[in-house]
């Protein structure tokens, strides 16, 4: 949100509008591909789901208000798509643990690690902006694509027995 609210040049009204855009468009490719995900196979498009997603960070180091409004669609387009089959994956993934092992307890878990690291990002993007050094972005997207392999550890005790 951060970088898409730079894109526009700090407009509210102009980032509604990309947000709203960008949802309708990913809304119906999600479904699409929501209704197909559980017969590919789990192990494959999780590892294909964090590379697009590791992709995704990468591009977003690229996208610049400087970009013709085509490119910078794209390019938005091709970052929206890989964090949302990522997230659609890791969802998947999660609730699949979940169900083996203590539900509640890891379901309490996960929201109190997911809640801490987007605390953290939203005050380092906050502080970014505020600073006005909006340059180390590029970095902070790059640490972020490197990071995100690490997702390909998270997976079910069975796999772990085998």
């Amino acid at each position: 949100m951060i970088s898409l609210f730079l894109i526009v040049r700090q407009s509210y009204w102009k980032l509604g509008v990309l947000v709203i855009f960008l949802m309708v468009l990913f809304g119906g490719i999600f479904v699409m591909i929501k209704n197909s995900i559980d017969r590919l196979p789990t192990h494959k498009m999780y590892a294909v789901a964090v590379c697009l997603y590791s992709l995704s960070w990468v591009l977003r180091g690229v996208v610049s208000e400087k970009l013709n409004t085509v490119s910078l669609l794209l390019l938005l387009s091709v970052i929206t798509f890989g964090t949302s089959i990522f997230r659609l994956a890791f969802n998947k993934r999660f609730f699949d643990i979940a169900t083996s092992t203590t539900a509640h307890e890891y379901v309490f878990i996960k929201s109190y690690f997911s809640q801490f690291f987007l605390a953290v990002a939203g005050l380092l993007g906050f502080l970014m902006l505020r600073s006005g050094d909006t340059k180390q972005l590029s970095t902070v997207y790059l640490t972020a694509a490197i990071i995100s392999f690490i997702y390909l550890f998270y997976i079910p005790r069975k796999n772990h027995d085998s």
